[in-house]
């Protein structure tokens, strides 16, 4: 299964704080949130999802071999990603990319 990075909020983190965390830990990448393009509910689920858009620090990287959380990464095209996400893409997320 495809997901966007995430987790929950620690202790007095700001969304974008853990959003960041959260990015680091699951695919070694450095990102610095630019701002909230969404929330919601999940549809399946008992918690609250908040998206952050942000830009990727490409001069510092994790190694790979450090990041346990996930199988594989995977760089796509925003109108490719309908076509890895098994529940829907958020409507808020799909209108910023202009999908």
């Amino acid at each position: 299964t495809w997901a966007f990075p995430g987790g929950r909020i620690e202790g007095d983190e700001t969304p974008e704080q853990a959003a960041a965390r959260e990015t680091l830990d699951e695919t070694g990448y450095y990102i610095k949130p630019i701002k909230k393009i969404s929330e919601r509910d999940h549809p399946q689920f008992d918690f609250h999802l908040i998206y952050i858009a942000c830009d990727l620090d490409i001069t510092k990287v994790k190694p790979a071999i450090e990041v346990h959380e996930i199988e594989k990464s995977r760089w796509v095209e925003p109108s490719q990603l309908k076509d890895f996400f098994e529940t829907d893409l958020d409507a808020g997320v799909a209108k910023y990319l202009g999908l």
